[in-house]
């Protein structure tokens, strides 16, 4: 119960912290953070929790989780992105398995299914307390990247 309710509140935390410390990458990554908790509480309210069998509804949520921070990952200037959607395609992952009906021990699929989203949330808390820290990331250093003067291989568009 102790586990259970301090992940409820590092995941809280990593959503209001990035509005007062964060850039706009971090925001952006707290509200999908926070659209993610709030489709999984409305999920586990209406259909309870499923360990058991595929959860169409569970994979949806880290699909949403997974192309956010992909999202952000292409755009943003910074590691953290790339890091959330990794973690979150291992909780994709988790899904597919049980889809599959792979054979895979109750603890490591609770744990490919979970962990990911508490890490990620872990992870923004930690950069928001850097950008608080440091001042930012780097002051010569935008923190969105402008795609639009670049082709897709570099080239400058004219």
């Amino acid at each position: 119960m102790i586990i259970y309710l301090s992940s409820i509140v590092i995941s809280l935390l990593a959503i209001l912290i990035p509005f007062k410390w964060g850039q706009e990458p971090e925001r952006q990554g707290a509200k999908v953070a926070a659209a993610m908790m709030l489709l999984s509480i409305l999920r586990t309210g209406i259909f309870g929790t499923q360990l058991d069998g595929f959860d169409h509804l569970g994979i949806l949520v880290d699909l949403i989780g997974f192309a956010g921070f992909l999202v952000i990952a292409l755009f943003a200037l910074r590691v953290w992105p790339l890091w959330a959607s990794a973690l979150q395609l291992i909780a994709v992952t988790s899904h597919l398995v049980q889809m599959l009906q792979i054979e895979i021990h109750p603890a490591a699929y609770v744990l490919m299914r979970y962990a990911p989203s508490y890490l990620v949330s872990v992870t923004l808390l930690t950069v928001c307390l850097q950008i608080k820290w440091t001042g930012s990331v780097s002051d010569n250093n935008p923190c969105w990247r402008d795609w639009s003067g670049q082709s897709i291989l570099g080239a400058q568009k004219r």
